[in-house]
């Protein structure tokens, strides 16, 4: 289903990038005598591309490193309490929680930036590329967020209380998509999937049905790269 979905109004874009602890990995060492790191416990979060990022790290922990991992489900902001306690040794996405950051790496100094994966995600609201298509003004969101107010009748749903509809995930992920209807105006209101299954399953539907749907989520995407 290629380029299902088609990014209508950007809220950020963060660089996802690793945060070991200090001291999450054995010295080298100790590594050349035992050929192991020991146990790395890596923080889940609860999206898709979370657990993928965790799947791909831990199988090269595992099988190149020959460390013991262990996995948590995490929320992501729960997951920064516990460094401190070994309790995490690395999250491998940081979504703008930059005062997490500060108090955990430069204020406590129980975790350490390893710097940046190499992939950039752009959190923002997706239209399906069919109504893009039809209505290619709506892409004008971009850089002028008010056009959506004439859309908003084609994404009312039950649950949004007579506005349009702007579909989120996880209530505790990190979105500015309040401020952003206060800020610019919108005749909207967030409804929360749930989940990130949730959200992909409500947009999977939405595109086979030909149903328009404005949707929090995320590139790259699973939708718009396969």
């Amino acid at each position: 289903m290629a380029a299902a979905v088609t990014l209508v109004l950007a809220a950020c874009s963060p660089t996802v990038s690793p945060v070991p602890s200090a001291g999450s990995i054995a010295p080298p060492s100790a590594a050349a005598n035992d050929g192991q790191c020991g146990t790395v416990t890596i923080a889940v979060n609860p999206w898709v591309g979370s657990e993928a990022n965790a799947a791909v790290v831990g199988y090269l922990l595992q099988h190149q490193l020959r460390c013991t991992v262990v996995k948590r489900q995490l929320d992501d902001e729960s997951s920064w309490q516990f460094f401190a306690s070994r309790g995490v040794d690395v999250i491998l996405e940081n979504w703008d929680h930059d005062d997490l950051a500060a108090k955990y790496i430069a204020a406590d100094k129980v975790a350490q930036d390893a710097g940046p994966t190499g992939t950039v995600g752009v959190i923002g609201w997706f239209v399906p590329k069919f109504f893009a298509n039809a209505n290619p003004d709506i892409l004008t969101a971009k850089t002028n967020p008010t056009v959506l107010n004439a859309y908003a009748d084609e994404f009312k749903t039950a649950e949004s209380g007579g506005k349009g509809q702007v579909l989120d995930g996880d209530p505790g992920f990190v979105t500015l998509d309040r401020a952003m209807i206060r800020g610019f105006g919108l005749n909207f209101e967030v409804v929360y999937s749930g989940s990130d299954e949730a959200s992909y399953a409500a947009i999977q539907t939405a595109v086979d049905e030909q149903k328009p749907i404005l949707a929090y989520y995320v590139t790259p995407n699973w939708f718009s790269v396969t």
